[in-house]
């Protein structure tokens, strides 16, 4: 502040002086360079030193929702942020360029300064590519991880990374839950501990967001192997919110599953790089004649989920499309 007097003050003289003196104004001038540099280098000294600057958000004109979530545009990756009763989480993460460039950017805006908890929901590292710069970055509470192993070299450098820096991690499956706040509960419905499956993907944790009166369903990258799973274990898998990822080699989001689930909405990601959107586009016109709403994020971008006492609301960044399940 003293610096930025100064700068002011000489500046003010520069241009008084004007008609006086032009050496008046080339000391002043002078002066204040000297003075802008001096302050820039105090700046920079003291958002090097720890907790020397914080990330604000922009001030809220409406009460803050139960819980939001935006699900970011990933193409075929993943990550999603939740925030409830003042806690961030941030369910997968993305590879390290979507991170970077659209994660960690967004977070920021949010006055996210560091997480609750990190959530990792299989190996693919384009839902965890990310992870240790999320890490470096946010340095978060928690760290949630399966207890299911796969092959994943992603993960697995993962880990030896953690080991090393000697960062703890915790371990879900299913029957476990996490709370994310007082108003919000997140229960993990898969896998069960000691599964094995080939594939990172039939891994995946499927957890079940309770928020106020919603149920919001994140199914990650989970295909037709898990749904059946699901539908032989689960006896309530009613959700009023899908959030459904790109299995790469299986069928997801079939009719009976839907039926069993019951959604409203349906937010399904992105085709993967040169992916046919044909049957993407047939799998979207028979969900939507079962009145579900889709938010394909091929067409959306990231969607943004505001959740109330009275209901919740689902936003497209992109487009208007709107969904509100509260009544006018």
């Amino acid at each position: 502040m003293p610096l930025a007097f100064v700068v002011l003050a000489l500046g003010l003289a520069s241009v008084l002086s004007a008609a006086i003196s032009l050496r008046a104004v080339l000391l002043f001038n002078n002066a204040n360079w000297f003075a802008a540099k001096a302050m820039l280098v105090v700046l920079h000294a003291s958002a090097a030193l720890p907790g020397g600057y914080l990330y604000v958000e922009t001030p809220r004109t409406t009460p803050a929702p139960l819980c939001e979530l935006t699900v970011f545009d990933l193409g075929d990756g993943g990550a999603a942020h939740l925030r409830a009763d003042g806690s961030d989480w941030l369910l997968d993460c993305g590879d390290e360029p979507h991170y970077e460039h659209i994660v960690l950017p967004s977070l920021r805006s949010r006055g996210v300064n560091r997480l609750d908890g990190l959530l990792l929901t299989h190996g693919d590292v384009k839902h965890i590519g990310g992870a240790l710069s999320a890490i470096a970055d946010f340095r978060p509470f928690l760290l949630a991880d399966s207890t299911v192993r796969d092959r994943s070299r992603t993960r697995k450098h993962l880990h030896e990374s953690l080991e090393q820096q000697r960062l703890g991690k915790g371990l879900y499956a299913r029957g476990d839950f996490i709370h994310l706040g007082r108003a919000a509960t997140l229960r993990v419905l898969y896998p069960p501990a000691g599964l094995k499956r080939s594939v990172a993907a039939d891994m995946a944790l499927v957890l079940q967001l309770q928020a106020g009166g919603t149920r919001t369903l994140f199914m990650s990258d989970s295909g037709f192997t898990t749904e059946r799973w699901l539908l032989a274990n689960e006896p309530d898998l009613r959700s009023d919110i899908v959030i459904k990822g790109r299995h790469p080699a299986d069928i997801s989001g079939t009719s009976d599953f839907l039926a069993r689930v019951a959604p409203r909405v349906v937010i399904c990601s992105a085709p993967g790089y040169a992916e046919p959107v044909e049957k993407l586009d047939a799998w979207e016109k028979e969900v939507a004649a079962q009145n579900i709403a889709v938010f394909r994020q091929d067409k959306t971008g990231a969607v943004q989920i505001a959740i109330r006492q009275e209901g919740f609301t689902v936003r497209a960044f992109v487009t208007p499309q709107t969904f509100s399940s509260q009544v006018p």
